[in-house]
């Protein structure tokens, strides 16, 4: 049975159009939300229209990106086929994807989790919305850590940056959960 067959409502059966008539009606800038659970629930054919959208204004010296939203994960052949080509400017609220990653490791993709936008402590502000996770630790370091750890908490950034490279969170995961316990040592031994 065709999609066609299956709409019985008059006015939702006159919305069924080609994938690419449904790319010509996303304007550059729009936030477009897809079904996502992997490969199995997310367009098979707009994504690749939607490429050939962004390639034709590209060609044309017109900048063309959307804001990718899904509800999970989803296969390389809608997020990724569309950073290939830079069509994204900012993935929620999921990502797996080489491509993607390395476009938000590198600044040039936005990516937000679901988490903390100001962080308040006692020793400052750090406005984080719209910063990637590397540059959101950058900050939280510079603004909100106590002047004490500030060095070791920059020293520690600085390493899991060259020792995991293109992690989207770096971590020396040998060592992120030790800081507690070197904590309670320092304060056991300043007292």
């Amino acid at each position: 049975m065709s999609p066609a067959e299956r709409i019985r409502n008059p006015l939702l059966k006159s919305k069924i159009m080609s994938a690419d008539a449904a790319a010509e009606l996303i304007p550059p800038g729009a936030n477009v939300g897809m079904s996502g659970f992997t490969g199995s629930g997310y367009p098979k054919q707009l994504p690749a229209a939607l490429v050939k959208r962004v390639k034709r204004a590209q060609a044309a010296g017109e900048e063309f990106r959307i804001g990718l939203w899904t509800g999970a994960s989803i296969a390389p052949e809608l997020d990724g086929v569309l950073a290939e080509v830079h069509g994204v400017q900012m993935r929620l609220p999921y990502q797996s994807d080489p491509t993607v990653r390395k476009q938000i490791n590198s600044g040039e993709m936005q990516y937000t989790e679901h988490d903390v936008q100001i962080l308040v402590t006692e020793q400052g502000l750090a406005d984080l919305r719209g910063l990637s996770p590397k540059q959101r630790a950058r900050l939280i370091i510079e603004k909100c850590a106590h002047p004490d750890y500030r060095p070791a908490l920059t020293e520690y950034y600085e390493r899991a940056l060259r020792e995991s490279p293109g992690k989207h969170t770096p971590h020396l995961m040998n060592e992120a959960l030790t800081w507690q316990e070197t904590a309670l040592r320092v304060m056991e031994t300043t007292e």
